[in-house]
């Protein structure tokens, strides 16, 4: 096995006292580490698909790359669908300027992958007007809807020097794992990262710290 993926392994163990399953929601949230965070998120989420009695989704909120997606299919994996996502809730986006013609439970939709218990988003941008943006904020509603669904949901936030979009997001989180550059991350900026998730009700249950080799380690 991957030295890496042997170590997201131990990243599991440290986390056990929130990764229970019964519709826990998991958020992996860069600083300043390029993809580091989204190769962590997509590893720890076929580690825990393999642990699940239902469904893991692992949710991209870097909607118009779809990078989580792209990735997945570029190794091969086989992706069926695409599955509504929306469980009859009102979701966690809103287009802007809103649209009466445009579906929202057409545009983030899910595919299975390789017949397994993980499902991967997708946004459905080729859907949205040119001049049209996606907003992200807290809706308790539809997170409490998918935690009566799935097992687990893994959240790839993009680094927050890229977009704040996670952090709109902390409080309907079960919890945080920061993914940090141990060699050129700021210690303030770190810091400061942490506070704000606190501040935002968030709970942030520790670190994975990546170098210029993509080893990790737990903090």
């Amino acid at each position: 096995m991957d030295s890496q993926v042997q170590e997201l392994n131990n990243v599991w163990t440290a986390l056990q006292s929130v990764a229970k399953f019964g519709g826990t929601s998991i958020m992996f949230l860069g600083v300043g580490v390029g993809d580091s965070a989204s190769f962590c998120a997509r590893n720890f989420a076929q580690i825990a698909q393999n642990r699940a009695n239902k469904a893991v989704w692992l949710l991209d909120l870097d909607f118009f790359n779809n990078g989580q997606y792209n990735e997945l299919t570029k190794i091969g994996a086989n992706i069926s669908g695409p599955y509504d996502m929306t469980f009859g809730q009102k979701p966690f986006w809103r287009l802007s300027p809103a649209n009466q013609n445009i579906d929202l439970s057409s545009l983030l939709v899910a595919g299975r992958v390789d017949q397994s218990k993980l499902f991967v988003s997708r946004f459905r941008r080729d859907k949205l007007l040119n001049n049209q943006s996606i907003q992200i904020g807290p809706m308790p509603e539809y997170w409490a809807a998918l935690r009566n669904s799935l097992d687990m949901v893994i959240v790839d936030a993009p680094s927050v020097d890229i977009s704040r979009a996670g952090l709109a997001l902390i409080s309907d989180m079960d919890g945080i794992v920061l993914v940090i550059d141990s060699v050129s991350s700021d210690a303030k900026d770190v810091a400061a990262l942490r506070d704000e998730i606190l501040q935002r009700g968030g709970n942030c249950l520790g670190a994975i710290m990546v170098n210029n080799s993509r080893s990790t380690s737990v903090a």
